[in-house]
């Protein structure tokens, strides 16, 4: 029985946001030049007086910041490695389904799940740093944020 690959293609309503961020990084995270080729010069330059051809809008529009990019990457290498390696391989190789099997050793019904699995993963790690960088410092509490600390003295040197 041959797999059917669209069931990688349906993606939960919860996770639509984190496909279209994950897709947008790994096309900040993927090689740009070809394999055994390299990139040239005269292919990167952008003349500033002749538009050859018309911009591409919505690739600038789903262009990703580099600092969100690094969020995202950060998120991405905290995952476990079969979870990091069927990430890499499905958004910045864009591997068939037989590959991300293997990588995960997982039987091919399961791939779907994993994978969402593996989204769900990456959403809660940015969502995590996210609440951890916007967090204020309370120094009224320990390193656990639970119990408040009885005398909170502070040396100075």
């Amino acid at each position: 029985m041959r797999f059917d690959s669209s069931l990688l293609e349906h993606i939960p309503d919860d996770l639509i946001d984190t496909h279209h961020l994950l897709n947008a990084w790994a096309e900040w995270g993927r090689p740009k030049t070809k394999q055994n080729t390299c990139g040239s010069l005269e292919k990167q330059y952008k003349s500033p007086w002749r538009q050859w051809h018309y911009p591409d809008l919505y690739a600038q529009w789903t262009k990703l910041p580099d600092f969100q990019a690094i969020d995202v990457e950060r998120a991405v290498q905290q995952l476990h490695d079969s979870h990091r390696n069927v990430i890499r391989l499905w958004y910045i190789k864009k591997a068939p389904p037989w590959a991300l099997k293997s990588a995960a050793n997982i039987k091919m019904a399961d791939l779907p799940n994993f994978l969402n699995e593996s989204r769900k993963m990456v959403r809660n790690r940015l969502h995590s740093s996210l609440q951890a960088d916007i967090k204020p410092q309370n120094l009224t509490t320990d390193h656990s944020g639970h119990r408040p600390l009885r005398g909170l003295v502070l040396s100075v040197g």
